[in-house]
């Protein structure tokens, strides 16, 4: 896969991607009359989030966030998929294996500094997982290190979410109902929180905090220390989108109304057959209907 440390963005999976669409919705000013932000067509990004060992000797999730992010520039529309850290496969080999920490497996499995390793193993997860078992063949990817949310939300001055249901975390974070502002740690919580209600819960938290992250990078306040947060994040991310291709991503995300950005969940129930022994492995050809149905 061609190699490519991102240098004009930031950028943390599926939320500083927001940072990222706020920073160039705003500073971006190249409409061509025959394209929309500089591209035409559509491109399908893997962004995956690695997550590393924690300070109480927990086993790794290996990818934390996985997420196909299509960005269809003729109908001005982006679509995000969510897959589960939990989601069992079934590899090539017979190996059963859950889909976050098969990416662990591969990057300590790799040899080189950290960018080369986390290369290897997002090249994995593409040509392994999503083109051989999902049938699903990602145009590009982007991957960086979870723990970098928090210094990214304080570095925007946290973000002010409307929670629906107070709750405690499985860490004993307590979030009250309604209206509050997370700082980075707890930002980080929040959204990363298994505990109540498991992945479907997760995943509605995940958007909850997106929606008003949105609306603050495209604030006035963080617009003007754009510069500061690009010195500051610029080697977090890797990549093989090229520059322009960032920026017209970007730009769509910011041009197009709220609801012309869709959320998906894929559920393990609608993409894995029963073996005889009553385990259960994702069916290949549903699985492969399932992201069609929603991304083409």
């Amino acid at each position: 896969m061609k190699k490519f440390r991102l240098s004009n963005t930031i950028l943390w999976l599926i939320i500083t991607m927001i940072l990222l669409f706020g920073f160039y919705s705003n500073t971006l000013a190249f409409q061509p009359s025959s394209e929309v932000c500089g591209q035409s067509g559509s491109m399908t990004v893997l962004f995956v989030g690695g997550d590393a060992y924690d300070k109480v000797g927990h086993w790794p999730y290996g990818s934390d966030l996985v997420r196909l992010v299509k960005a269809d520039f003729d109908n001005q529309k982006i679509s995000v998929m969510a897959f589960s850290r939990d989601l069992s496969i079934q590899l090539i080999n017979g190996k059963k294996q859950n889909l976050g920490l098969k990416f662990h497996e591969e990057d300590i499995k790799a040899e080189g500094d950290t960018v080369e390793r986390v290369i290897t193993a997002t090249g994995v997860m593409t040509s392994e997982i999503f083109e051989e078992l999902f049938g699903y063949h990602p145009d590009y990817y982007v991957a960086v290190e979870l723990d970098k949310l928090n210094a990214m939300v304080d570095a925007i001055g946290g973000v002010e979410i409307d929670n629906p249901t107070k709750f405690t975390n499985e860490n004993g974070y307590t979030f009250p109902a309604g209206v509050q502002t997370l700082d980075g740690e707890r930002a980080a919580q929040y959204v990363r929180s298994w505990i109540p209600g498991y992945d479907d819960a997760r995943f509605i938290r995940q958007n909850v905090f997106l929606e008003p992250l949105l609306k603050k990078v495209g604030s006035l306040e963080v617009l003007a220390k754009s510069l500061t947060l690009f010195i500051e994040f610029k080697d977090d991310v890797i990549t093989d989108l090229n520059s322009e291709m960032f920026m017209s991503f970007a730009c769509l995300a910011g041009k197009i109304d709220p609801e012309k950005i869709t959320y998906d969940q894929v559920k393990i129930n609608d993409i894995t057959q029963m073996n005889p022994d009553g385990s259960s492995v994702v069916n290949r050809d549903v699985i492969a209907k399932y992201i069609a149905s929603r991304l083409d």
